[in-house]
């Protein structure tokens, strides 16, 4: 029901559906703390059926992505989206760039972009892709979780398929351990970089 209302863009439901799945903590005169199981909203991300995919689909209905906005139930369900958006391990590693630091004001409007303009709505390229022979080099940070986790399914797809990990790097890697890659681009490939030196 919960993802149903979700879907469907009936506010006043969806509330009534949370309202009624609220666990009181503790009471205060006024004031009461309330624990939300978060149980079909965000507990098994990628399969297209909890609420905060559902609600951040760009064939979703308007009043089914206003529910992310934060003034939907006072922001609850955009606080939730804002906190797993910091969290991902594909953000980690490395300092941040004076570009990123220059954005860090807007850090929760520009989650709320990616979020309704790219989160389950990339296709999937892997059939396409099977038709690829060209030999394919996939490099990865240790920190880099999903991408890493990715390299293993992406070695099925590709026929000439090679991974390489560097353990303690992010997701940035061209931008933080450039030396490194092209140090393994040059060994996969035999490419010689003419300004590339290597690391001690």
């Amino acid at each position: 029901p919960m993802q149903f209302a979700a879907q469907i863009g009936h506010h006043d439901m969806f509330r009534h559906i949370i309202q009624r799945s609220m666990t009181i903590l503790w009471k205060w005169g006024p004031v009461t703390q309330n624990m939300i199981n978060l149980n079909g909203i965000d507990s098994a991300p990628g399969k297209g059926g909890e609420v905060l995919e559902l609600i951040g689909r760009f064939d979703a209905k308007l009043s089914t992505q206003e529910m992310l906005l934060d003034d939907f139930m006072e922001g609850f369900l955009h606080g939730v989206f804002v906190d797993k958006w910091n969290a991902q391990s594909v953000l980690a590693g490395g300092a941040a760039t004076s570009a990123q630091l220059a954005l860090e004001s807007r850090r929760e409007a520009i989650a709320l972009a990616f979020e309704t303009w790219t989160l389950g709505r990339q296709d999937d390229l892997r059939r396409s892709l099977r038709s690829f022979h060209a030999p394919v080099l996939w490099i990865t940070g240790g920190q880099d979780e999903k991408f890493t986790r990715l390299a293993a399914e992406m070695g099925e797809v590709f026929t000439d398929f090679h991974h390489e990990v560097i353990p303690d790097g992010g997701h940035r890697l061209l931008a933080e351990r450039q030396h490194e890659v092209a140090r393994l681009v040059e060994e996969r490939f035999g490419i010689d970089f003419p300004h590339h030196t290597n690391e001690g």
